[in-house]
């Protein structure tokens, strides 16, 4: 056998690299020198290895064991040792070619053989399929500097100079590796299982002559150039495929933990994967020892593992772990390290110091997003607090600038009161000055109200005072006399036992408006025509609130006696009717014979609304005549209602007139039982909300709690209705007469306490907006006679023709005075501009067959002049004209003055004031 074959040799492996053995690598990386894979066989086992080579200046080799070597188990190291002390300087080897290192002076420090033929004639050299697999597996060797020749087929021995310098010869190619370090030397011997090599003994001297002898290569230029080329491509491969993979296993291996990378394995994975552990004597595969420590950082003790790398400190490099150094690095301060809870590798502390700490990192943490150091690191949040901030100063810059606007309009709106308030001192003084002056005529008191009008409205009451003017002289011209007017024809038809019913209805109108020549001239038809010695059956109701009803109004305004003993003459022709048994009146009767009598198709049954709607009128007569007859029949009939009036206040609209007691009916606010209910309202303020009409009230309220369980909601624009009651079952069906209901709750609110009152108030706003849409939802924007409600539909129009009707409008005129809201005006305005625009011909206004199509009929019906345009006009005025405080309308919109409430009768007509209307041109001068 050789001498050399105790040499330990390195074989060329097709080994895979291991990525579980990545730490190693990376140290044997940094401290073996590189060349190529070696291969020989010693002492009769194969000891693989593998060389990886990167691209630097001076090769860097790194030797990973293959998955069995012997060298693991301490096998081979005395005969490595033996070899270095005993090899020669230089010498020719039989059979293969010497790889050396010397020092100059004949003492060997590392030598590899390289043989064609290892010791059992096996050939060992590098061939394609060998250097292809070094490829595959990212191995790299490095382009030789220079290549030298040899003779000698097998080798030749290389002489040395003094410089430090690693050969080797393969082939007859030379490979010369400058500036090898003695520590590189001692890595692969180390690596090889020998024993480390003193200083003195491994020095290098100077070998500088080896360059003298290199031998030009034998090889073709462009052979020598392929390899050249692809040497410098597996360098590329090789650089790139090293970062990718330890980018890879850092990312899978470790995980951030506080500042630090720390290990997802165990500690005891992590023991239990180490190849192998270094002992005492430097050897590979002990494993009763454990291996060195880890270095650890010198501030917070953490270890070299856990943290990505080790940074520079003021110990030194490599002393610090990376947290603590980039604060070293930025700040020149060390790392606080109470912010910090304390790290699974560091030792536990006691429970009341980890107590103590916890609170002292917590109080920590919150203030340091009081730090503008905290938000300079982190740009987002710094955006973040930037537009944050930005917004809040918006928000209270608009705030400041709102309420300094309110400001402004209060300070604005106490200047106007105190003009107002100083104009009424004036104008008080000028009354009290007017009346000194000898403004009295025969005792009465005259009431002159001067005020300064809006313009608009002042434009759009002149307006209906024109609309007036149009339908009385088309009255005047056409019907003169007659009950009603036909426009179309240019008729006029009795439909009230010739009565004069639209001359009696407009007297009250004519005279508030100011219309004066047309007042005087009604006033002489009523002086010298007029004559209720008719053989006609004149419906009660009707006659009660048309002609009694504006007799009455025309007295109380103008003061004329002629008025009172019309009114009385007619109250006297009716009363015949409240002759039955339970004082409940018949609803017809004939005014030349009397003959009371009920309506055929009612079954005989008294209609509540006829019944209970004559108290206004008939107390007023019994009050301006002095006559308690009157006041004494009516009333007669709350008495009885009382007797079966139910919890809920709501009255079928049929009613006995023999027993007393109601019959099985509708229940309604439309039509034959709306004004039952207004009535009983308009009573108890007639009777200045005394003690004698306390039980008016009473029955009201009870009337409008059962007028709650019959309001509901559409969908989808929840409009508020009310529905009709027939027995325990609802019908969604509202009559437009029923609109009449959110001017009665307006008017009754007062009566309420605050909170009540606001929800009564607030529900007749409710059904206000639903009237106003009876009118918007048609094409002509005038309503229909009734509506009907489903489910996702609102409202459809059921009877779809329009008279005229003025309860929407009533409304609208109570509201704007009790809340001083002016789009109840504009409402108002719009249903009157509809009027105007579908109802109004040449020789008067008629109503519509159909609201979808405009049709037009052929009747001008006197409430259109008595009501409708009548609450028009107030809705323009002024409050003050026809005040609440002092007058009450009738159902017919004739308005009764509120006097004195007596028991027994009444109050004299001498008290009864006289009221000065407007002039034709009132509010211009």
């Amino acid at each position: 056998m050789c001498w050399y074959d105790s040499i330990v040799s390195l074989q060329i492996s097709s080994v895979a690299i291991q990525a579980a053995d990545l730490e190693r690598r990376v140290f044997l990386r940094n401290h073996i020198p590189a060349a190529r894979a070696l291969q020989c066989p010693a002492a009769g086992e194969q000891q693989l290895f593998q060389v990886a080579m990167n691209e630097s200046p001076n090769p860097v080799m790194e030797v990973r064991p293959a998955a069995y070597h012997p060298l693991h188990h301490g096998q081979g190291s005395a005969a490595a040792q033996q070899i270095i002390a005993s090899m020669p300087l230089t010498g020719q080897i039989d059979g293969g070619d010497v790889v050396g290192v010397s020092d100059g002076q004949g003492i060997p420090q590392y030598a590899g053989v390289f043989g064609e033929k290892d010791c059992g004639g096996q050939e060992n050299g590098m061939d394609g399929d060998q250097d292809g697999m070094m490829e595959s597996e990212g191995m790299e060797g490095d382009g030789p500097p220079d290549v030298g020749h040899s003779g000698d087929p097998h080798g030749m021995i290389l002489p040395h100079g003094g410089s430090n310098q690693l050969t080797l010869s393969f082939q007859g190619e030379v490979y010369v590796f400058d500036s090898v370090s003695p520590e590189k030397v001692q890595a692969v011997l180390l690596l090889l299982g020998g024993r480390e090599i003193n200083s003195s003994f491994c020095a290098f001297p100077s070998t500088s002559n080896i360059s003298n002898n290199k031998q030009r290569s034998n090889l073709p230029h462009r052979v020598a150039s392929l390899m050249r080329f692809r040497e410098k491509r597996k360098e590329r491969n090789f650089d790139k495929k090293i970062r990718y993979t330890v980018r890879k296993e850092v990312a899978l291996r470790m995980q951030r933990s506080r500042g630090q990378f720390i290990s997802s394995k165990s500690k005891a994975e992590d023991g239990a994967n180490d190849v192998a552990n270094w002992d005492e004597n430097q050897h590979w595969g002990s494993t009763e020892k454990q291996p060195p420590s880890a270095p650890e950082c010198h501030h917070c003790g953490i270890s070299a593992k856990s943290t990505p790398l080790m940074r520079r400190g003021p110990n030194g490099p490599r002393t610090l772990c990376n947290a603590c150094g980039l604060v070293w690095a930025n700040k020149g301060t060390m790392r606080d390290l109470s912010k910090n809870l304390s790290s699974p590798f560091q030792n536990p502390l006691p429970d009341a110091k980890v107590g103590a700490m916890g609170r002292t990192r917590s109080s920590s943490s919150r203030l340091r997003y009081l730090h503008p150091s905290y938000y300079l690191k982190r740009p987002k949040r710094l955006a973040v607090v930037f537009i944050v901030f930005v917004l809040a100063t918006i928000v209270v810059w608009d705030r400041q600038s709102v309420i300094r606007e309110h400001e402004a309009e209060i300070s604005r709106l106490n200047e106007e009161l105190n003009q107002l308030q100083a104009q009424l001192q004036d104008l008080q003084g000028g009354l009290v000055g007017a009346v000194s002056r000898g403004m009295e005529h025969s005792g009465n008191i005259v009431e002159k109200v001067q005020f300064e009008m809006d313009l608009i409205n002042n434009e759009r009451r002149e307006k209906v005072k024109e609309a007036m003017l149009h339908a009385w002289k088309s009255y005047r011209t056409h019907a003169w006399g007659h009950d009603e007017l036909q426009p179309q024809t240019k008729s006029g038809v009795n439909n009230f036992g010739g009565l004069g019913a639209t001359l009696i209805d407009s007297l009250d109108t004519l005279f508030i408006m100011g219309l004066e020549d047309e007042f005087r001239n009604a006033r002489e038809w009523v002086a010298n025509v007029l004559d209720f010695n008719k053989d006609y059956e004149a419906s009660v109701f009707e006659t009660n609130i048309r002609i009694l009803g504006g007799l009455l109004s025309a007295y109380d305004l103008s003061g004329d006696e002629i008025f009172l003993e019309k009114a009385k003459d007619i109250g006297n022709r009716l009363l015949p009717a409240w002759d039955t048994p339970s004082g409940i009146p018949y609803n017809s009767i004939n005014l030349a014979r009397g003959n009371p009598h009920n309506f055929g198709w009612t079954g005989g049954d008294s209609i509540l609304a006829d019944s209970g709607t004559e108290q206004l009128e008939f107390i007023a007569l019994s009050q301006r005549t002095g006559d308690p007859k009157y006041q004494l029949k009516v009333e007669n009939v709350i008495t009885q209602l009382r007797k079966t009036f139910p919890s809920d206040g709501l009255l079928p609209i049929y009613i006995n007139p023999h027993t007393g007691s109601s019959s099985y009916s509708t229940v309604t606010f439309g039509a034959m039982g709306d004004s039952f209910y207004e009535y009983l309202l308009k009573v108890w303020i007639q009777g200045n909300r005394t003690e004698a009409v306390k039980h008016y009230r009473e029955m009201w309220e009870a009337s409008m709690e059962g007028l709650e369980s019959l309001v509901r909601k559409t969908t989808p624009s929840s409009f508020s209705y009310l529905c009709e009651k027939h027995g325990d079952s609802l019908s969604d069906k509202m009559d437009e007469l029923a609109c009449f209901v959110p001017g009665m709750l307006a008017l009754g609110a007062s009566g309420y306490g605050p909170e009540k009152a606001h929800k009564v108030l607030s529900l007749a706003k409710e059904l206000a907006w639903t009237c106003y849409n009876f009118y918007q939802s048609t094409p002509t924007k005038l309503a229909g006679e009734n509506y009907y409600f489903h489910p996702g539909q609102d409202m459809s129009v059921g009877t779809s023709w329009n008279i005229l009707r003025p309860e929407t409008i009533e409304s609208l005129m109570y509201l704007w005075r009790i809340t001083g809201n002016k789009t109840y005006q504009d409402w108002g305005w719009n249903i009157f501009q509809a009027f105007e625009k579908n109802s109004r011909i040449d020789s008067g206004y008629v109503g519509l067959k159909d609201v979808t199509t405009g049709t037009k009929d052929n009747t001008m019906q006197s409430f259109f002049l008595a009501e409708t345009l009548k609450y028009l006009y107030l809705l323009f005025s002024p409050p003050s004209v026809i005040s609440l405080d002092e007058w009450v309308f009738n159902t017919e919109a004739h308005p009764l003055r509120i006097v004195h409430r007596s028991n027994t009768g009444g109050s004299a007509g001498s008290n009864i004031k006289i009221f000065k209307p407007f002039g034709r041109k009132q509010g211009k001068d």
